[in-house]
């Protein structure tokens, strides 16, 4: 006998949300994360539903979720959030056109190392989640060293909010400002919103936006109702 529960995926929700983000943050490009298997809505699914739906690109978690998302069909820009973890994955990012993160120091080396293809390379900042990325002290010498690199196509800017859902915390405010600054007198785009940074931080919002949970119908907010934030 099979199971009585079922779970119905509902199409005009999710783009609805997409919709939902594109008010929040009308000037920027959005790029969907769809890891944990499009957040157990299915990786496939979901990648082809927001696609359908013109999203500008997809983050993933490892390059398995990656591989599949193509699989499925997209062609869109894809960013493995955590970048590559061995130099023997490089191929294998170039061949399928997915973009790393570059978060430390061994990513670099092996970028620099790299002499065959080219990628496009998302230098992950730690503003002050202090999980993973480059102090911003250390930016400005990681970007002179991955512009030389001839494998890097192009170089975006990149960091995670640490707190946003919480609204009255402070912290969320001096992420943005270390943004900004390690952006300064540069030119590269940069993305630092997650869902919480869309919905309630504008300053955040910078070139592109990484929603995830909102798109599938959950508040990032603490205290706040997904109804309140206009989602389904």
């Amino acid at each position: 006998m099979t199971r009585p529960a079922r779970a119905r995926l509902n199409v005009q929700a999710l783009t609805h949300n997409l919709a939902q983000v594109r008010k929040y943050a009308p000037g920027a490009k959005v790029m969907a994360v769809v890891k944990a298997d499009g957040y157990g809505h299915g990786l496939a699914w979901t990648a082809q539903t927001l696609d359908a739906a013109a999203v500008d690109g997809f983050g993933v978690a490892i390059l398995e979720e990656g591989v599949a998302v193509r699989a499925a069909g997209i062609v869109r820009p894809i960013c493995v959030l955590e970048g590559f973890f061995h130099p023997k994955e490089l191929p294998q990012f170039i061949q399928l056109g997915i973009d790393t993160v570059v978060h430390c120091e061994e990513q670099l080396r092996a970028l620099e190392a790299c002499t065959s293809g080219s990628i496009n390379a998302w230098l992950k900042i730690d503003t002050g989640m202090h999980r993973l990325g480059f102090a911003p002290d250390a930016v400005a010498n990681a970007l002179d060293r991955l512009s030389a690199c001839r494998a890097v196509r192009s170089i975006r800017l990149l960091s995670h909010l640490a707190s946003a859902d919480d609204t009255a915390n402070p912290a969320t405010q001096l992420q943005i400002e270390n943004m900004r600054a390690s952006r300064a007198g540069r030119k590269f785009e940069a993305s630092l919103a997650n869902s919480a940074g869309i919905v309630a931080w504008p300053d955040a919002r910078f070139d592109w936006v990484r929603p995830g949970t909102m798109l599938h119908g959950c508040s990032p907010l603490l205290g706040r109702s997904a109804a309140d934030l206009g989602l389904k």
